[in-house]
């Protein structure tokens, strides 16, 4: 069983589901779609791509920031109460940093070997307390702008098809790839919202890239061409520009990550 904190922007718009953990209906903003998306029922598990072992407690970024020791902290037993902490996801995280103290607290707990996700548009020049978090994902944040994904073709050369921005390929394989969902071997395409990374450059493992027709072969190897980042158990994954019009393909690639940073043992 793994405990997950998602520390979502503040939004207007709001979802209603029934979660399978604990049978009750929930309504929250739209940020807040982990919950969702793991617990609630769809045609391939009853008990939702977190397959019955992934349950979320969402918690407004403005909650979050105002007293973040009052959600994350050490039991009695001195291990942290939760197993997973992520922050997002929404475009440009509804233009919201996280707080001094929030900051404070996240290296705490990632000093602490707690793992941690950082959603689409959250370590990026303009949030500087985000900004603060790029050593512990092993990227770093450039200030010339550039892109990989949606706006490099919105803005480069003559590719007015966007239909392949969506599509993203495994460039690495391990445990991350085949549990809980198998999602394809070395090299297999899956489908995402449209999304991009924002003048960062990942020196960490990346497992899934952005495909197009324009790519060359050196785009395709480039640091800043990445989906999924990880270093340890922590992780950068561009999920949000969308503001969480998550695939099928997403959904599995977000519970795979959530128990691969989780089970801290030889890979991670």
């Amino acid at each position: 069983k793994i405990k997950v904190l998602n520390i979502h922007p503040n939004v207007e718009t709001q979802i209603t589901f029934t979660s399978e953990a604990d049978n009750k209906s929930y309504t929250l903003p739209k940020s807040a779609s982990l919950k969702m998306w793991m617990e609630q029922a769809n045609s391939l598990d009853a008990n939702g791509y977190g397959r019955g072992l992934i349950t979320v407690t969402p918690v407004s970024l403005n909650a979050f920031n105002a007293n973040p020791g009052g959600y994350l902290y050490k039991d009695a037993s001195g291990k942290y109460n939760y197993d997973v902490i992520m922050y997002g996801t929404w475009d440009s995280n509804n233009s919201q940093d996280i707080s001094d103290a929030a900051a404070a607290v996240t290296r705490q707990y990632m000093d602490a070997g707690g793992a941690a996700i950082f959603g689409h548009d959250t370590i990026n020049q303009n949030w500087p307390n985000f900004l603060s978090m790029q050593s512990y994902v092993n990227i770093s944040v450039y200030n010339a702008p550039t892109y990989n994904g949606i706006e490099e073709v919105a803005s480069g050369t003559g590719a007015a098809d966007k239909s392949y921005i969506s599509k993203i390929k495994i460039t690495k394989t391990g445990v991350f790839t085949t549990y809980p969902w198998s999602i394809g071997a070395e090299g297999t395409i899956l489908s995402v919202p449209s999304c991009h990374t924002s003048n960062q450059n990942a020196s960490g493992d990346i497992w899934l890239r952005y495909v197009h027709p324009i790519y060359t072969d050196a785009d395709m190897v480039a640091p800043s061409n990445f989906y999924l980042t990880t270093y340890l158990n922590r992780a950068m994954i561009q999920t949000g520009h969308a503001n969480c019009e998550a695939t099928q393909d997403e959904q599995k690639i977000i519970a795979n990550m959530i128990f691969y940073l989780a089970d801290v043992g030889v890979e991670t």
